[in-house]
């Protein structure tokens, strides 16, 4: 697993190789069932996911974090190439805490395969320098992995 935010391209770099074939990793992507299974944070569960996985299709998820706060995000699908690649954007639906919420950032994944595994990266894109910070200074990287460590361990249990 690597982590770099790269400040002149406004993105953070996220890849990992997951002892997965990529079918079957891009399904934990695109299915409701999966994805509320693993989404967010370690302490995070996920009470509502809905996903249209299509060019144009929305999805929305609510997060709710440990202490009961709950947390909508959600997007539009823009790019849907089933198992290689899914681009979307990634919104916060509602106030964050009453702080400022996240940007809006573009999430580029691409689903590799690599002898039976899947090497995925994950490109996020934020429109300014400031929205790249905020991303950092919210430990999104940090989150991001967390995810990655319960999808993970959801396909440890699925093969």
């Amino acid at each position: 697993m690597s982590t770099v935010p790269t400040g002149s391209n406004h993105q953070i770099v996220i890849t990992r190789l997951i002892n997965a074939p990529r079918e079957l990793v891009f399904k934990t992507f695109t299915e409701s069932q999966q994805m509320a299974i693993w989404w967010g944070p370690h302490t995070f569960s996920n009470p509502s996911v809905e996903l249209d996985v299509r060019v144009g299709g929305s999805w929305r998820i609510v997060m709710k974090g440990p202490d009961g706060y709950e947390f909508p995000v959600g997007g539009t699908y823009l790019e849907v190439e089933e198992p290689g690649r899914l681009v979307y954007t990634a919104d916060h639906l509602q106030d964050f805490k009453g702080e400022t919420p996240p940007p809006t950032a573009i999430h580029d994944l691409t689903f590799e395969d690599r002898d039976g595994k899947t090497f995925m990266t994950a490109v996020f894109r934020f429109e300014t320098k400031e929205d790249l910070e905020a991303m950092v200074g919210y430990q999104f990287s940090a989150g991001w992995n967390q995810g990655m460590e319960r999808l993970e361990a959801l396909l440890g249990n699925v093969k």
